[in-house]
């Protein structure tokens, strides 16, 4: 039997903007590019070392570019 993949479509983008974290740090940065410093500054509540965790799981499935942090 065919190996399916579930990393793409609808249901997947949807599980991760089910992460708050996610979705608010997607949001910043679609609207204009920003730096660690400055996007740790938009969102409120997350804490360095959480922000670093966001950037590189969004990195790893390439949902966003390299930042400097």
């Amino acid at each position: 039997m065919m190996n399916q993949e579930t990393n793409h479509g609808i249901t997947y983008s949807l599980s991760l903007l089910r992460n708050s974290d996610y979705s608010k740090a997607l949001f910043w940065l679609g609207i204009k590019p920003l730096d660690f410093d400055e996007l740790l500054e938009l969102l409120t509540n997350i804490y360095d070392n959480q922000l670093i965790t966001i950037i590189e799981e969004l990195q790893t499935k390439y949902l966003i570019s390299p930042i400097k942090y």
